[in-house]
């Protein structure tokens, strides 16, 4: 019987600086619909998504794609144990997000939600792991980005609980309310802190240290 073979070559891509990774076997597929779009900032064709892991502070890409006629898979690697050094992510690594703006040639970071519809929506990396964005926001920086209150936060939504991952030892953490109330206030001693929430609602993080501030919206389901 005649068959029909199908075979999908990736697209070349002119990666930005930094951005150069390893593909391997181990895949967490991240759809990116449209209805996810990114707030202030128009995506156009050639612009591009990639992920990252971090090593104490310094992110390595594992993973891009190219936008074009509004659709748009991601595709994060992890790591092959075959290797002695790590060229991807390990299962529970969380995804950092940068977007690259092909005509400006301008890198942005990227703070994401996911889908809580998709089997995976903690933000961490996963086998054969399926994920979908819900919503993006950008904070403009630099490839070389040695900010030290360069903050992320997850898993956003959380059912109560999150983690503050780069915090300096002596920054004030308040959490309001969407009036600006405080609700709760802490100094950190440690790169990594723990939160919990009490009730439901969308509230802000609020990070600051010395003339620094960092402000992150949270949605507590």
């Amino acid at each position: 019987m005649p068959a029909t073979i199908e075979v999908q070559i990736e697209q070349v891509m002119n990666l930005p600086e930094g951005w150069e990774f390893t593909r391997t076997s181990s895949v967490h597929n991240i759809y990116i619909p449209t209805s996810a779009a990114m707030q202030g900032l128009s995506i156009n064709d050639g612009d591009m998504f990639g992920v990252f892991w971090d090593d104490n502070g310094t992110q390595h890409c594992a993973g891009a794609a190219m936008y074009e006629n509004g659709v748009l898979i991601v595709r994060a690697y992890g790591d092959n144990p075959a290797t002695p050094q790590k060229d991807g992510f390990q299962v529970g690594d969380l995804i950092h997000w940068k977007f690259h703006e092909y005509d400006n040639d301008l890198t942005y970071n990227m703070s994401v939600t996911y889908d809580h519809s998709m089997p995976n929506y903690d933000g961490s990396f996963q086998l054969l792991g399926l994920s979908m964005l819900a919503s993006m926001e950008t904070g403009i920086t630099s490839l070389n980005d040695n900010n030290d209150m360069l903050i992320n936060v997850y898993p956003n939504p959380t059912n109560g609980q999150v983690k503050l991952e780069g915090l300096i030892s002596g920054s004030v953490i308040r959490i309001t309310d969407m009036t600006g109330r405080v609700l709760q206030q802490q100094t950190s001693i440690d790169r990594i802190q723990t939160l919990n929430f009490e009730n439901m609602g969308v509230f802000v993080i609020e990070i600051t240290k010395d003339t620094q501030v960092v402000r992150k919206k949270i949605v507590v389901n």
